[in-house]
């Protein structure tokens, strides 16, 4: 019988090797499959032991099952990453080479071209099929793990969130239903703008994050975002110097930017993908809030209390973080822009959040359903098109397979929403406490380091979940 320090101690080692190796194959770098897997089969066993001994606390049980879970379904995860290279589409072309699922974050960034974009959005649609014997084989291998230890993911998920089913799907159909009508109007009065067409399904997150923000980018064009944000976070009281960054281009880099947290507080990595100003400006402030609230972790503290964090709990100090870049104050006083800039910016800014709420509603009411009514993935599909037809504007239903978050994660849209409506209550309290400039303020950095600290003990319960705020922030734009 392992003690619970010997079990911690093995399972830290574990997750760093196996994160470590992850690193490598996201980053687009050489990495070691057979450690991979032999490193998967001992942590399953790790897993197991603490399983059968019925580790305590609660949330370091479930996160040994979670562990156990993702090393049945690792090798369906590298698989899939196998998948993403060989869809491809031979029509349209990226640095002299057909593009395809890892290349195509990259094209649509960096093309105008409109009508090759549809050509690839079909074909992807229409091959993205290929991909449902591995995702089925990965959901399966956690669903069968959960059901030998008398678990359920859906109701794990819901646990850690500390929220119950009916008012999560609640409060995710009053943000979409309330972000429709504005983002179907900045939606027409921006592609009509920049394309000189009318709204498509092909305009997706890619075309709202980048293409509508493209003046942004142009703005931020010769400012280093590196400089920026450790400027900000230096001054905040943060020390961020040990976050390594690899923002080197890589033919199998994957496409958005990823934190990577090998150990925590101590090895902290981040892979970039600065295609342009504005992605980098966004993935480095993004991704830093990761970093701090990973840095802020007590390495005294237990194995699972610095690991088994809420979803939607990390994602708060992302939000917190790049959200900065949506403050008009910072725009003016610290990048500088001229105060008719900032207003379109931030008009752009918020139809890539209105863009954001209704996506994310309908991929999160699908997956919420998906666990919930064990759905099959025509069934999935069917349920994705006509969320999409309610909230926004149809999509074809196998395109939900090609959103990496939903193929990979058992369950995690919904956390991103969350982290939505946590975080403006945060930057609320902020305001209140510490001023209009908060960043500027280390009491404010102190507020939220000690935040950060708490991981999986964050207190949720403190900060009720409420949807008006975060939809008063997005839904006024000035030509609506």
């Amino acid at each position: 019988m392992l003690s619970v320090d010997e079990i911690e101690k093995q399972a830290e080692d574990l997750y760093a090797t196996v994160m470590d190796q992850l690193y490598k194959q996201y980053a687009g770098l050489p990495f070691d499959e057979t450690l991979l897997f032999q490193t998967a089969i001992k942590g399953k066993e790790l897993a197991e032991t603490a399983l059968e001994q019925s580790i305590k606390p609660r949330p370091f049980y479930l996160l040994m099952l979670e562990n156990l879970a993702n090393a049945m379904g690792l090798p369906f995860i590298l698989q899939l990453s196998k998948e993403y290279e060989k869809i491809s589409t031979p029509e349209v072309q990226i640095d002299g080479k057909p593009v395809n699922l890892l290349t195509w974050g990259k094209f649509r960034i960096q093309t105008t071209d409109w009508s090759a974009l549809k050509v690839a959005f079909d074909s992807f649609v229409e091959q993205a099929p290929k991909l449902i014997p591995y995702v089925k084989q990965r959901f399966t291998a956690h669903q069968e793990i959960c059901d030998r230890y008398n678990e359920n993911p859906l109701d794990i998920y819901l646990e850690k969130e500390q929220i119950q089913y009916s008012t999560l799907t609640r409060l995710i159909t009053q943000l979409a239903e309330r972000a429709r009508k504005p983002f179907l109007q900045a939606a027409e009065y921006y592609c009509q703008k920049i394309k000189g067409e009318p709204f498509s399904p092909q305009d997706d997150h890619a075309f709202f994050h980048y293409n509508v923000n493209q003046p942004l980018s142009n703005h931020l064009r010769g400012l280093d975002p590196l400089v920026h944000v450790k400027k900000t976070l230096k001054t905040l009281g943060f020390n961020v110097e040990g976050i390594k960054i690899d923002s080197e281009d890589r033919p199998l880099k994957r496409p958005h930017a990823v934190i990577v947290e090998v150990r925590i507080p101590e090895d902290i990595r981040v892979i970039n993908n600065p295609y342009n100003p504005l992605g980098a400006f966004i993935s480095i402030f993004h991704e830093f809030g990761h970093g701090i609230h990973a840095l802020c972790a007590n390495p005294k503290d237990p194995f699972w209390k610095r690991h088994a964090v809420p979803l939607s709990v990390s994602e708060t100090f992302s939000f917190l973080i790049d959200g900065l870049l949506e403050n008009r104050l910072f725009l003016t006083k610290e990048l500088g822009l001229p105060s008719k800039v900032i207003n379109d910016c931030l008009d752009r800014s918020k139809a890539s959040g209105l863009f954001f709420t209704v996506f994310l509603a309908a991929n999160s009411l699908m997956k919420l359903s998906f666990w919930k009514d064990s759905l099959s993935f025509e069934q999935a599909s069917s349920r994705w098109e006509n969320l999409t037809r309610r909230f926004y504007i149809e999509i074809p239903g196998n395109y939900w397979l090609l959103y990496p978050i939903n193929v990979e994660h058992i369950l995690y849209n919904p956390s991103y929403l969350m982290a939505s409506m946590r975080t403006t209550q945060i930057q609320h309290n902020l305001i209140e406490e510490f001023g209009e400039a908060w960043w500027e303020e280390p009491r404010a950095g102190k507020y939220i380091a000690e935040l950060a600290a708490t991981r999986a003990d964050f207190p949720i319960s403190k900060f009720p979940l409420d949807p008006e705020p975060f939809l008063k922030q997005i839904t006024q734009l000035s030509f609506i």
